[in-house]
């Protein structure tokens, strides 16, 4: 976090990637490893660590972290088919919260726009509450042209949750459409 804060980020993920080595089974050290290589879009490396905890003996917490690390990496490159192995390689990755959005994602990147619709139309009536759920729900409500509902989506949501600026912004984003 110094590091990052001193505008390093080279030196912080060259710390952070040599740790590894002393951290490797430690969820609070991975978590902030992984967001950094996602945030400085290192997919290859991210891929070659999740790869690595799939064959290594590693705790469930840990596997799984790795597997949505490796997930998401692949997605963002545009490798649904190898984000969707990852998904699948941890037992119930695929039916969370996250890997359904994820999924769902990937659905809609490979075309498939009303599958997609339907499955964060479902996480959202499961995760009322979830502002990401809730945000990814209206963004395919209006791409698929469905603004009414978009609109009545985002006051409800609002309407839950005033504290809350994404909503406000979504319904603002809906009255103009």
């Amino acid at each position: 976090r110094l590091l990052l804060a001193a505008r390093r980020p080279d030196a912080a993920q060259a710390m952070m990637l040599d740790g590894i080595r002393h951290h490797r089974g430690d969820p609070a050290f991975l978590v902030p490893l992984f967001g950094l290589l996602l945030q400085r879009q290192e997919d290859d490396r991210l891929v070659a660590l999740a790869r690595e905890y799939q064959v290594r003996p590693a705790g469930p917490e840990v596997r799984r972290l790795a597997a949505f690390a490796g997930a998401m990496a692949s997605f963002y490159r545009g490798n649904y088919d190898q984000a969707d192995d990852f998904l699948r390689s941890v037992p119930n990755l695929p039916d969370s919260r996250d890997g359904r959005l994820l999924l769902a994602k990937i659905h809609g990147e490979r075309g498939e726009r009303k599958r997609e619709l339907l499955e964060v139309r479902n996480l959202a009536a499961e995760f009322p509450a979830d502002a990401e759920v809730h945000s990814v729900f209206v963004s395919r409500l209006r791409q698929s042209g469905l603004t009414d509902e978009a609109r009545r989506a985002s006051l409800r949501f609002q309407l839950a949750h005033p504290e809350l600026p994404a909503p406000r912004i979504e319904l603002l984003h809906a009255y103009r459409e």
